[in-house]
């Protein structure tokens, strides 16, 4: 009897040894797992709070994106708005200059004609000089006369006046009116090209300015929107790695209560 009684002693005290290795190895198999899970946890939030903070960045770009966007829809408007509104009535402007400028240089032509330019030749004879005032007068009056009709035709006030002009100054003086009048159509037009080219310019200019911020602001909405979805899968990561620390440790709590109550 004594015999089985040290038996069970030496199994007894076998088994023990056998539980509590097995408890040690346990114990420290899930405190390295417990670790490694923490230091995802520290990890995923420190990956969160970095989402998070691009995430507040993002928010204020797009912001000043779109005040930037915004304030070129203005400024597109701004344009149109200074510029010829649109093409028909840039051609139709053209186009009352042009008429205007073809009239006038046909009257200046009528001027400058041969019976015209032989008043500021060589002295003549008395009769000569009757001959050649007739003359210019008759192209004095055709001159006024052409002014007066293509400016009532094109409702151009310069030309009326002109031709009324043409009724009282001397030959030269009107000339020298007409062919002034000229370069100021030309130069009416001249310009009207380079603002028409330079509205042209600002519109495409702010055109590409425009889609480029545009873009720029889609991009931005999908960035804000992947980081939220990014926060959103770090704070799930997040509790289901913290559960299952909890779990691990309670697995190892019920582990050491079952030891105690075996020994």
């Amino acid at each position: 009897m004594a015999d089985d009684f040290a038996e069970d002693l030496q199994k007894e005290v076998t088994d023990e040894k056998t539980n509590a290795k097995s408890y040690a190895e346990l114990a420290a198999a899930k405190s390295a797992e417990i670790k490694a899970l923490e230091e995802k946890v520290v990890a995923k939030t420190q990956e969160k709070a970095q989402s998070e903070s691009t995430f507040e960045a993002s928010k204020k770009d797009i912001k000043v994106t779109n005040k930037s966007l915004e304030a070129d829809i203005k400024f597109q408007a701004a344009v149109e708005q200074r510029c010829t509104g649109s093409d028909a009535k840039f051609q139709e402007r053209m186009r009352s200059r042009s008429d205007e400028l073809t009239a006038v240089s046909k009257t200046l032509q009528v001027l400058r004609s041969d019976e015209a330019r032989d008043l500021l030749g060589k002295s003549v004879s008395f009769l000569q000089q009757s001959s050649r005032s007739a003359k210019a007068e008759e192209a004095m009056k055709r001159a006024g006369a052409l002014l007066m009709e293509n400016g009532q035709r094109l409702q151009a006030q310069g030309l009326i006046t002109l031709g009324l002009q043409s009724r009282i100054d001397s030959f030269t003086k009107v000339k020298a009116s007409i062919a002034e009048m000229v370069s100021v159509l030309k130069k009416q037009q001249d310009d009207e090209v380079a603002h028409r080219d330079m509205c042209v310019d600002d519109l495409n200019q702010n055109g590409l300015d425009t889609e480029e911020k545009k873009g720029l602001k889609g991009r931005s909405e999908d960035k804000i929107k992947a980081l939220k979805s990014k926060i959103t899968d770090c704070n799930s990561a997040i509790a289901a790695l913290t559960a299952e620390v909890e779990e691990m440790k309670m697995q190892v709590q019920l582990a050491g209560e079952a030891r105690q109550s075996q020994a």
